[in-house]
């Protein structure tokens, strides 16, 4: 008898977390199989599964498209400016998706999660002005180790599948490390010299240096070498033989110039630099190694911090007889605040009360290109969590999205788009358009 209770609850399970879609939305097949290029329409299900805006707001919902090529958990997402490919990185290679029902492909890159990993709402990739191809880099690697045997190299790859070489750049401090995509023309971030011990044989790294770059053109805007700054600034460098960036923000100022915001764990404060301007350090408001992500205005003036917040003294327990999860004491505290830059003056917080955990790392923040909205992800209360559509004016939320994937917060993510607002978990991708324009 309790075997068949148990399969009858099992069975339950299955059926309430099933797919299907309402009337309104769409419905793609996608890749079963990369490899082999097969396209399989996913089966409809029977416990529908809403999509809608949780509360009223300026955001309707316009169309859900499920994709089985985002079935396992991809380093890396997002949709084109006009709302019509996906893109995802996946095993080193960046697969796309068309909504339209058209083929699919993929590009190998050799970009790792590792290059995800921190990174606030700096991305591996981005989108040309058209849509037509992204820019992104990719290197050599060994397998199956992968410990590169290369620095890395930009180039722009096209959906349809064609990838051109852009050309190179070179820094006297050694290899291209990173590339972290600012613009839609081609601006980045650069480390250079940086990364040696992930290369095979190993690297020297005398003098690592980060860069603001033009990939269209091959050429260095800026760069600053990190010894040198903290010795002109009195500072020490922890564990200067691993020099790496836990955040990093960026923007591109209405003058064209570019300005970061930088969080490395090996020196105490911030760095924030301005292309053709010194690097300065800021006091940083949080302490030392706490878990946040960063997002910058797209007018350089403030930065928006998010804090992850967990229970106090949860219990994640693999003892044979005992395994499972144990939540601590539910904590209250700030999720979200907005400093300006210049004064280090916070502008307005958010504040949240987490009563269980989730796996991953939740979705950085990201903020519209307007710089009037900006997306978080809330974290559970006595509710499930969500998405949140906030004004970067005061902070309040003016709509909640939904979220499906609720202990597995890296399986959420979001943006925006040309029309609205983007979000993707599991299978699916949703678009909410904005009501009657933005």
């Amino acid at each position: 008898m309790k075997k068949i209770f148990a399969l009858g609850i099992f069975f339950l399970l299955l059926i309430t977390c099933a797919h299907s879609f309402d009337e309104s939305t769409e419905s793609r097949g996608g890749l079963e199989n990369i490899d082999q290029a097969s396209q399989v329409k996913k089966p409809a299900q029977e416990t529908p599964i809403t999509f809608a805006p949780l509360t009223q707001g300026p955001l309707h919902l316009t169309a859900t498209f499920s994709e089985p090529i985002l079935r396992n958990m991809v380093d890396a997402a997002d949709i084109s400016p006009d709302g019509k490919i996906s893109a995802a990185l996946k095993d080193g290679a960046i697969l796309f998706s068309p909504f339209n029902g058209g083929p699919l492909s993929s590009q190998t890159t050799e970009l790792s999660s590792i290059e995800c990993l921190s990174r606030g709402a700096s991305p591996l990739w981005k989108w040309s002005e058209d849509c037509s191809f992204v820019w992104t880099a990719r290197r050599e690697v060994q397998h199956p180790s992968h410990f590169a045997i290369s620095g890395m190299q930009a180039v722009q790859i096209f959906p349809k599948g064609e990838t051109r070489i852009l050309p190179p750049l070179e820094h006297p401090a050694g290899l291209l490390d990173q590339l972290l995509w600012i613009d839609n023309k081609g601006k980045a971030f650069a480390e250079f010299g940086m990364k040696g011990g992930y290369y095979r044989p190993e690297r020297e790294n005398p003098d690592p240096t980060f860069a603001m770059v033009d990939a269209s053109r091959g050429s260095i805007l800026d760069s600053f070498s990190i010894f040198k700054f903290a010795k002109e600034a009195r500072v020490t460098i922890n564990y200067p033989q691993a020099i790496g960036l836990a955040n990093a923000a960026m923007t591109v100022l209405p003058d064209g110039r570019i300005k970061v915001l930088l969080d490395i764990p090996n020196i105490v404060g911030w760095v924030v630099w301005t292309q053709s301007e010194p690097p300065r350090l800021l006091a940083n408001p949080y302490p030392q190694g706490l878990d946040k992500q960063i997002a910058m205005t797209p007018d350089g003036e403030c930065i928006l911090v998010v804090q992850v917040l967990r229970t106090d003294g949860a219990v994640v327990s693999d003892t044979p007889g005992k395994e499972g999860y144990t939540p601590g004491k539910s904590v209250e505290g700030t999720l979200a605040s907005l400093y300006e830059l210049n004064t280090g003056k916070k502008l307005w917080n958010i504040a949240a009360k987490i009563t269980r955990d989730c796996s991953g790392t939740p979705p950085a923040p990201v903020i519209s290109d307007d710089g009037r909205f900006a997306l978080l992800r809330i974290p559970a209360e006595e509710e499930d969590p969500y998405i949140a559509l906030v004004s970067m004016q005061d902070g309040k939320t003016l709509q909640r999205l939904p979220i499906h994937q609720k202990m597995d917060s890296s399986a959420n993510r979001m943006g925006f788009f040309q029309n609205g607002v983007w979000t993707q978990e599991g299978y699916d991708t949703v678009l909410y358009s904005w009501e009657g324009g933005k």
